[in-house]
């Protein structure tokens, strides 16, 4: 059919291209928006695109087609879309709708029954009739499959089946390589019960999704550990069941079709055609496989591998550059000293998938439920007996932030990951992190040394609720605190060993300093000739020298960014930011070393410096620490003038060299 022309040969990317552009010709009286919208969300079910991505391929489409009357984005050509739709445009454009439509529907038809697959239900079947094999090796579009008398309840429509040609090689009827060698899925139930005059027989048929070019042996799945034992398929470690059916666990199938294809790379596209998204993002992930080496007497492991397989090439994959990003890693400092602005440049910079990063803040009812996540009511789309739907109450795991960026990095292992939690000491961080604390003990490579247990982790992560939870070795956990909160909640010594701390330093002044800091810490106080940064530094250092009846005053010193740009262009924000914070914590016990008038409160404070005429500062300030920011500016200024000499001396230097060691000319050809 031509519906069946059009679809077969098309990639993942261009099936989604094609229902764009289908949508695109129909006119905008058209009713069928509501079809639309459910086609798309197959689409996003399955690809993880979202509905108004489609929507915009669509309007992207619109321009071209004047018949639909939609203006849609204006563009001179396709060529701005993207490769697969151009492709699909120049094919198709001149297609009637009537057989796109249908073209449309076998492609959400594919993908809608596989983004619902139960993979809980997945099967391994084995065949030994010659009509099956040769119809599976003719490649026939359906294939029945009779004989079969257990597991029939899961044997349902839809559902995945691996495909086993069986048969004694010594027998003269078996002319095929018996071994793994198709996948494919249930067109019609379990039927025909009693037809052999027993009713526990009956009969399902097959749709072929995928033939392997040759059949795969036992001897193909040992290097694949998980996929031994996997009924008919891999190694036995114990005896298959006599029956032809046998189930199959969804890691079990990850390796097998991991297995195939390693062996056979042409299936790639069939089989994102077969499998979800994040089923094949667990086939492309890291899988364990063992290596048969011969190791002589004497030597160590560590030598034959690297003789076997070439030294160099495990250095340099040892060295490579995500491998070193996994770490656990606290910037604490002063308030305003720029961690956030660390944890930007240093690790989120690095991170181009926005969904490889999660970011949560800890306060002091966040709890170990939050950081991981909970069983919760949610209301769900139930299918009832009669085929309906209706909404009704369902208990889920709702997956907390720890959860979700271990899933993402254990779905996107390629991809760099990062769990950024902000104040992580303003929670009872042992407490929330509970038995994770343990997967903070890190390997060279990044991974966790040591593994815990969580059903609830295990089944979201690796749909197994016995899987061991480690840390992969592309997620780094990067975590601020502020030194002057403390007091919140302390932090044991072994939490913090599992950290490496760095302290962001104060700095207002020196060469490190980007243009931006530079600019900031230039910029003046609202009505007054002093800069922030003399006045940040003047606050801090009369901080430190007074006794103002408490230790450790660095926790309470201004960051460079405790102001912002903003604050420091309006008076107001200034004095309830800034003043506050020195009247009501930097020097609660110590007012009168730096505040002119303390008699009246703080209130009155800030409206002196609200309505002061001249410099505020002048007002609310004790005359001492005034002059002192004075002569800060004096020495700042001259700080600046000595820099800009020096680096006009720099550079004159520089011409003179140059001057007299001009670069020498060619030479002229005689």
């Amino acid at each position: 059919m031509m519906d069946d022309i059009l679809i077969e040969n098309l990639s993942a990317e261009e099936h989604q291209a094609l229902v764009c552009m289908y949508y695109a010709k129909l006119p905008s009286s058209d009713s069928r928006s509501q079809k639309m919208k459910d086609d798309f969300a197959v689409l996003e079910s399955f690809f993880g695109k979202t509905f108004y991505t489609y929507r915009n391929y669509r309007d992207a489409y619109d321009y071209f087609f004047d018949s639909n009357g939609r203006k849609g984005w204006e563009r001179e050509s396709v060529d701005g879309i993207g490769i697969a739709h151009k492709a699909v445009y120049e094919k198709y454009k001149d297609y009637d709708v009537d057989v796109l439509e249908k073209a449309v529907d076998k492609i959400i038809a594919m993908y809608a029954r596989n983004c619902n697959k139960n993979y809980d239900n997945l099967v391994s079947l084995k065949c030994i009739q010659p009509d099956v094999a040769h119809a599976v090796l003719s490649r026939e579009p359906v294939i029945t499959i009779s004989d079969i008398y257990t597991l029939a309840d899961k044997l349902t429509l839809n559902n995945t089946v691996f495909l086993t040609l069986g048969g004694d090689r010594g027998n003269s009827e078996v002319d095929w390589e018996p071994g793994f060698r198709a996948i494919a899925h249930i067109v019609k139930a379990p039927y025909g019960h009693g037809y052999r005059r027993e009713a526990r027989y009956f009969k399902i048929d097959l749709k072929l999704d995928v033939v392997l070019p040759e059949a795969m042996t036992r001897n193909d799945f040992l290097d694949y550990k998980s996929a031994w034992n996997v009924t008919f398929i891999g190694p036995e470690l114990k005896r298959d069941p006599t029956q032809a059916v046998g189930s199959i666990t969804y890691n079990e199938a990850v390796a097998v079709v991991r297995c195939a294809l390693d062996r056979f790379p042409e299936i790639k596209d069939s089989l994102e055609k077969i499998f979800s998204t994040t089923f094949m993002n667990k086939v492309y992930g890291p899988t364990e496989k063992l290596l048969s080496v011969m190791v002589n007497h004497g030597e160590t492991d560590e030598a034959a591998l690297c003789r076997k397989l070439n030294s160099n090439l495990i250095k340099t994959q040892m060295a490579d550059d995500f491998t070193f990003f996994a770490e656990n890693i606290l910037f604490y400092g002063v308030p305003g000293c720029g961690k956030s602005y660390s944890v930007e440049q240093r690790y989120e910079s690095q991170v181009t998938n926005n969904q490889c990063k999660v970011r949560v803040v800890f306060h002091p009812d966040y709890t170990y439920s939050d950081f991981v996540g909970q069983v919760m009511p949610v209301l769900e789309k139930v299918t009832k007996s009669d085929g309906t739907e209706e909404e009704k109450l369902q208990y889920k795991f709702v997956l907390g932030p720890f959860t979700r960026i271990l899933e993402v990095a254990y779905a996107n292992y390629q991809e760099k990951c990062l769990l950024i939690i902000e104040e992580l000491n303003r929670g009872n961080a042992p407490a929330i992190f509970g038995e994770i604390f343990q997967l903070l003990d890190r390997n060279d490579d990044g991974s966790s040394k040591y593994a815990i247990y969580n059903s609830d982790i295990a089944n979201e992560v690796h749909k197994d609720k016995l899987f061991p939870i480690k840390l992969p070795p592309n997620l780094t956990i990067v975590a601020t605190m502020n030194t002057s909160d403390q007091n919140v909640f302390t932090m044991d010594t072994a939490f913090q060993r599992r950290w490496q701390m760095k302290h962001i330093p104060n700095r207002f002044t020196g060469e490190s300093l980007d243009e931006k800091t530079i600019n900031h810490v230039a910029k003046h106080l609202p009505n007054s000739e002093i800069s922030w940064g003399a006045f940040a530094q003047t606050v801090n250092k009369k901080m430190h020298t007074a006794n103002l009846g408490f230790g450790g005053t660095e926790d309470k010193s201004l960051g460079v960014y405790f102001a912002t740009d903003n604050d420091l262009d309006d008076a107001e924000r200034f004095a309830e930011k800034v003043l506050k914070y020195l009247w009501d914590d930097a020097f609660k016990l110590g007012r009168k070393e730096l505040f002119n008038d303390c008699s009246q409160g703080l209130s009155a404070v800030i409206e002196a410096y609200e309505d002061a005429k001249g410099d505020p500062l002048k007002k609310v300030l004790v005359p001492e620490v005034y002059n002192e920011m004075q002569k800060k500016m004096a020495e700042m200024a001259a700080e600046q003038a000595q820099t800009a000499e020096e680096k006009t001396s720099e550079e004159e230097a520089a011409e003179s060299a140059a001057e007299d060691n001009p670069a020498q000319e060619p030479a002229g050809e005689e």
